[in-house]
């Protein structure tokens, strides 16, 4: 059986002097103890969220972000690219946008850092709260909130889904505790979450879904005991009609309702593939695989509560459906397994002065573990913009160089950040908002499915595209026309070929290329790299075997780069393959 609170508190006191127990101090005592505690769970979550901006979309939101509020009016249509110019966008993440753009002119960057770091800190203490409030030891809370979030922290992007990880976790607690006292102001907490959620992220829709289980679940219940109360089914609906009108209030009504349902069909077509929509394998998520199984036993042997049961099967299908939704099923983690997990009693099998040494130890873990994440893999420490994530130096070129002010095309991958660094007055070809960009990428999906260099040519000249950034991409398998192998090709190389495109600039994140026929020939001697092309290694390797003479060429550019970069990851591994 779970402790009792005050049992379970490690800093409970009684005046064993006096022979009696004060309950004003014990009170005071539990006060001051929640507070410490919820102390650490805030100093946790910002250390957990204390990491470089990653995230490739953000330039777009924030340029949405900053043109609402010079108009005063939101954002309906696609100004920031020229591959879909005009273009009805149902932007309805605008409540994000504002809000990002907002910290990012308070604090630039750093600002954006800061409002990760302060959303999940608060996520942080939401999920220990819910945890004491299942009767789960403070301890214990602390250590299972830490756990969730670190197996959640790759979707802190600064980003509106940021949002919905603290909405629907509190949404959901606010729903399960719909009988209890202040039945009303929980009502209008569900209406407010359901409204801030839907402007900022569509994964909010997820509530009403969650809640009608969970009343499928607690009627399920009642029955089973033979309590089924027809007022209790009647409030229960009306609740749940108050969180599904509260979502019709947006600028699109409906039309928002749907967007997920258009977007989640859209990544099935070949050209508007994403990886956030792939399947979690056990290879990248062995903890999503483990939590699973001991979830469902949990629920099995320690909690009777079939809500909290459909509920976690719910998400567990959504977890494993796809990689985007990992965030979702850990934050709710705390919310469905806390009450089982209390039901183990393990620290009540200890004495009080065992209890304190293992509360306290765990608070001092979780302050560790979350300083040893500092600078973790794939969470560079820092207050700004990650540098292997964004073409900034490249960036700089194209403004220095003039490059701006024509027609480039760019990487979905660049676009947002370009946006964000140019716009106005650049507008750039394409960013990754695949619902605003469908026909285009459709276009270019074709034409290189044809594997046409002349048809991808008359595309970039019916734009009047005078210059490219491209990111790196895996070498291209090249066959002849009886389908014979003949090696590896850059992905530059066969789409930008050398006989019309000049590589002028590269680094380790990105390379740019401009059209020879529009670009002066004193600028191009000035700039080019006319044997190099960082993607095209093993083909200029083969060029170095037949034609040694090339060898002193290429390492003279080689050199050259290094003068301009002489941290090139890139171009140390050129040299190994082309030079030793």
């Amino acid at each position: 059986m779970p402790m009792s609170e005050s049992e379970d508190n490690p800093r409970a006191i009684s005046d064993h002097s006096a022979g009696n127990t004060n309950p004003g101090a014990i009170k005071s005592t539990e006060g001051r103890s929640e507070f410490y505690f919820g102390g650490v769970a805030i100093a946790s979550g910002l250390l957990l969220g204390f990491y470089q901006l990653l995230n490739t979309g953000i330039g777009w939101h924030l340029a949405s972000g900053r043109w609402m509020l010079e108009h005063h009016e939101i954002l309906r249509s696609n100004l920031f690219t020229f591959g879909a110019p005009g273009r009805a966008w149902l932007n309805h993440e605008w409540f994000f946008q504002i809000l990002a753009a907002l910290a990012d002119r308070l604090g630039g960057p750093a600002g954006l850092v800061l409002l990760r770091m302060l959303a999940v800190g608060i996520l942080s203490l939401l999920l220990y709260r819910q945890s004491r409030r299942a009767e789960l030891a403070p301890g214990a809370s602390l250590l299972l909130a830490f756990c969730c979030l670190f197996a959640a922290r790759w979707r802190f992007f600064v980003r509106p889904e940021l949002i919905t990880l603290i909405l629907l976790p509190l949404g959901l607690d606010l729903f399960f505790r719909r009988s209890e006292a202040g039945k009303g102001r929980r009502a209008l907490g569900l209406a407010a979450v359901m409204v801030i959620g839907v402007n900022s992220h569509a994964g909010i829709l997820l509530l009403p879904l969650l809640a009608g289980i969970a009343v499928v679940g607690d009627q399920l219940s009642a029955l089973l005991g033979r309590e089924f109360d027809p007022r209790s089914m009647s409030r229960d609906l009306g609740l749940l009609g108050l969180v599904g009108f509260s979502s019709l209030i947006n600028p699109w009504g409906v039309k928002t309702i749907m967007a997920p349902f258009y977007l989640a069909g859209l990544i099935s077509r070949p050209w508007a593939k994403n990886p956030e929509w792939s399947f979690p394998t056990w290879a990248r998520f062995p903890e999503l695989y483990l939590v699973i199984p001991a979830g469902v036993l949990l629920l099995l042997f320690f909690d009777r509560s079939w809500s909290r049961r459909l509920v976690f099967l719910v998400i567990s299908i959504l977890g494993m459906r796809y990689v985007r939704n990992e965030g979702l099923f850990f934050v709710l983690l705390p919310l469905l397994l806390g009450p089982a997990l209390a039901q183990l009693g393990i620290p009540g099998r200890l004495d009080t002065a065992a209890r304190r040494r293992l509360t306290a130890l765990s608070a001092v873990a979780v302050l560790v573990l979350s300083l040893l994440s500092l600078g973790a893999k794939g969470f560079p420490a820092g207050m700004g913009y990650a540098p292997d994530r964004y073409p900034i130096r490249a960036s700089k070129f194209l403004k220095e160089e003039g490059l701006l002010e024509f027609p480039m095309y760019n990487d979905v991958r660049f676009g947002g950040w370009l946006i964000g660094a140019f716009y106005p007055p650049t507008r750039v070809f394409i960013d990754d908002r695949n619902e605003v960009h469908e026909d285009l990428l459709r276009k270019i999906w074709e034409i290189q499915s044809s594997s046409s260099p002349r048809k991808w040519q008359n595309f970039l000249d019916s734009y009047h595209i005078r210059s490219a950034i491209l990111k790196y991409k895996k070498p291209v398998p090249v066959e002849d026309p009886r389908g014979n192998f003949l090696g590896y090709r850059g992905w530059s190389a066969l789409w930008f070929p050398a006989k019309r495109w000049a590589l002028v600039y590269w680094d380790d994140q990105a390379m740019v290329l401009v059209d020879r026929k529009t670009a002066g020939p004193d600028w191009l001697s000035r700039t080019e790299y006319s044997m190099l092309r960082p993607d095209d290694g093993e083909y200029l390797r083969k060029r170095i075997e037949e034609e040694p003479s090339l060898r002193e060429e290429i390492a003279g550019e080689l050199a050259r780069h290094f003068r301009e970069d002489p941290e090139s990851r890139r171009a140390s591994d050129l040299v190994e393959v082309l030079l030793r």
